[in-house]
């Protein structure tokens, strides 16, 4: 064989080779726009309002549960108040001086509802305020023991009905260390005498829940409220029980900014932050925005100063209309399913990255070759982008994969 025919041969080979690995590629890209175009986004299942919404409002929301401050939904047609979708969203909230109702009340959800079979239940609405939970007359000190015994009472009525109930408790107006530490001690020794059965608060409830409000424009960058909170709450369980609430979830039951002097831009801005933090969170398992609005369709109206919150409106066809507020919240917390995630762990071990997709678009393409050659202009950096391997070993990835 002449030289001549030995690189015409070689050359073929070559040719081969890249071809096989070229078909490979796009193969590759085939599967990634396949998986690509099953991908879909729902609404976070932590995102939610505070007030009462008919199914279609939380639709047009993109929104995942509500509450309204009572026992049920609220709606005009009291029939609509017992409808199984709603219940579906939908999370009881019972306040401390209605603890003498609680029995008719849960009676009530159970025979009209499927709701109690491990249900949610939100128990306290600022209970330190005489306008919600406190009684007149009584002192700070007082109203904790208030607290004390009137979601006790609602837990004991409640369990009664459903016994795997989960309850959420407290409803703080703001993370405030000191009523939290007075109510889980307060507890233990008022329960420990009336009723044992619930004195062993990390078994008997599931988590917290309180408010968390900033002036308007405020960009809260994290769940540091929410950290707090949690890391006050482990510390008393601990000194009181020994011990804390296993798989402890923590609410944010309403959220926003109380201003009326505030413009939609500052509130847009707010809200952005807050949704982007207790997403993002490991502590926040649920948040609301106060305040959801008003309909036709529901007992709320919408008083000044909070119509400047409102994610919706009454119109004049007598349905609703989406507030810009309410559009910029529908945008917001929304996760895509049914597309392949992209990790960035052990690029070089057994869970390399998703198939030489790096820069975690969903696809493989030219692109991603120019970031890993863009990668050695930054040897030595340190980064958490995704793409960023900065290693001779990214190229091996690629030629693992897709050349040889």
């Amino acid at each position: 064989m002449s030289k001549r025919q030995i690189r015409e041969f070689l050359f073929a080979i070559l040719l081969f080779f890249l071809g096989l690995g070229l078909f490979f590629l796009e193969k590759e890209i085939s599967k990634e726009k396949e998986i690509r175009s099953r991908a879909m986004t729902i609404p976070s299942p932590k995102k939610g309002v505070a007030g009462a919404a008919t199914p279609q409002m939380l639709k047009n929301l993109n929104v995942s549960w509500f509450y309204n401050w009572h026992y049920h939904p609220g709606f005009k047609d009291s029939s609509l108040n017992w409808n199984r979708e709603v219940w579906k969203k939908f999370v009881p909230l019972f306040y401390g001086k209605s603890y003498r109702s609680a029995e008719a009340r849960i009676k009530e959800i159970c025979q009209k509802t499927d709701y109690c079979h491990g249900g949610y239940y939100l128990l306290g609405n600022e209970p330190f305020n005489f306008a919600e939970d406190k009684v007149k007359g009584h002192d700070d000190n007082q109203a904790v023991e208030d607290a004390v015994r009137f979601q006790g009472e609602i837990i004991r009525a409640i369990k009664k009905r459903d016994p795997e109930a989960k309850f959420i408790v407290l409803g703080l107006a703001f993370r405030h260390e000191g009523k939290i530490r007075a109510f889980i001690r307060e507890w233990k020794d008022y329960w420990e005498k009336k009723d044992p059965q619930i004195a062993d608060l990390p078994t008997v409830i599931k988590g917290w829940h309180f408010h968390t409000y900033f002036n308007p424009g405020d960009c809260p960058s994290s769940d540091r409220i929410a950290q707090e909170f949690k890391t006050i709450a482990d510390d008393e369980m601990r000194r009181v029980y020994g011990k804390t609430i296993p798989g402890e979830e923590i609410w944010i039951t309403e959220m926003g900014s109380l201003n009326s002097s505030a413009n939609q831009q500052q509130l847009k801005t707010t809200m952005k932050c807050l949704v982007n933090a207790y997403e993002n969170s490991s502590v926040v398992t649920r948040y609301a925005w106060f305040y959801f609005g008003c309909s036709p369709q529901i007992h709320q109206h919408c008083p000044l100063p909070w119509a400047s919150y409102n994610l919706v409106y009454p119109n004049n066809a007598g349905g609703f209309s989406l507030s810009s507020l309410g559009v910029e919240y529908r945008q917001l917390g929304q996760r895509e399913v049914g597309k392949k995630k992209c990790t960035c762990d052990n690029w070089w071990g057994k869970e390399r990255k998703e198939k030489g997709d790096f820069n975690c678009d969903g696809q493989v393409s030219l692109r991603d070759i120019t970031l890993l050659v863009s990668c050695f202009a930054r040897w030595g950096e340190k980064s958490n982008r995704c793409w960023l391997g900065c290693s001779a070993n990214s190229w091996q990835i690629w030629w693992d994969n897709y050349l040889r």
